[in-house]
């Protein structure tokens, strides 16, 4: 992977790799090109932003519903920086930071009922219950949310009739958040639990939860991606954890803004095999066309 430092000419929360999840921003530049692509639900509203900045003085910005184009070699002083298989530690790779997002999300939806921010949007959301939804997935199928946040894509599952359904985070600010959103919402049956799923991965870790029909994630392997302690060795136990928590021939459905198709394949291919890539929004930039994020879906080989 080949990303751009652009410090110190754009905001800190544009640093590459880091993806900013509270305002749904993803970037990444890629080696056969010289152009970023910026993927972000409001980049009508950020392009302009981004024009005023001195060091993009001139160079080429343009906006779409999923999509802002900079011409790298137009903005000075950039750097390329290749990494073949880490990010940059961030932030976003903490407990802390997570724990200190929800709170205020949580306090935000006691004074306004705003659920708070969805990762990747609505639309991507919808993709991902749509998609397990029309494959005619037993309504009585065990679901598990990996890093569940407020909850949001459980409760979309249960307005369409799942009803086995558990959302885990190692925040607690988040779990409240979710029990309060579901239990407001009509939905006091969706299971929220404080639990790290990293720590799944040992052999004394909780035999309690599982295993489940279906395990889904949307970019908490993105943040698991970015810890400052040990990234690689985070990401071995996330699917270690996964082959505990995710039964025989069961169904793992993630969406990554930080990994490609090839990157996911190589991350699961002990022990798990493509089911299907469900389509998501596509760009074109360099000549070439990609995706701002990825959708796979894994099953688990019995």
């Amino acid at each position: 992977m080949t990303y751009a430092a652009l410090s110190p000419f754009l905001p800190r929360h544009l640093h590459a790799p880091e993806r900013n999840a509270m305002s749904g921003l993803c970037f990444q530049l890629k080696p056969s090109s010289s152009t970023l692509a910026l993927s972000h639900r409001h980049s009508f509203a950020f392009a302009p932003q981004l024009a005023k900045l001195p060091a993009l003085d001139g160079a080429h910005l343009s906006s779409g519903e999923e999509l802002m184009d900079v011409e790298m070699d137009k903005v000075p002083g950039c750097e390329d920086e290749q990494d073949d298989e880490d990010f940059e530690p961030s932030q976003l790779g903490t407990k802390s930071y997570w724990e200190d997002a929800y709170q205020r999300e949580l306090s935000l939806y006691r004074d306004t009922g705003d659920v708070g921010e969805v990762w990747f949007g609505w639309d991507s959301m919808k993709r991902v219950v749509r998609w397990i939804e029309a494959r005619g997935t037993d309504k009585d199928s065990s679901v598990l949310d990996i890093g569940t946040g407020n909850g949001v894509l459980l409760l979309e599952l249960a307005k369409v009739g799942f009803t086995r359904l558990t959302g885990i985070d190692y925040s607690a600010a988040a779990v409240r958040l979710a029990q309060s959103i579901a239990s407001e919402q009509g939905h006091p049956h969706i299971v929220f639990q404080e639990v790290d799923f990293l720590a799944l991965a040992a052999a004394a870790g909780d035999r309690s939860l599982g295993p489940f029909d279906v395990c889904v994630d949307k970019g908490t392997l993105d943040a698991v991606s970015l810890s400052p302690d040990g990234a690689t060795e985070r990401r071995a136990d996330y699917v270690e954890a996964l082959r505990r928590m995710l039964a025989p021939g069961g169904l793992f459905v993630i969406t990554s803004c930080n990994w490609t198709r090839p990157e996911l394949l190589s991350h699961f291919s002990d022990g798990f095999e493509l089911e299907e890539q469900i389509p998501t929004p596509t760009f074109t930039f360099g000549g070439s066309t990609g995706n701002s994020i990825t959708s796979l879906v894994f099953r688990r080989r019995g």
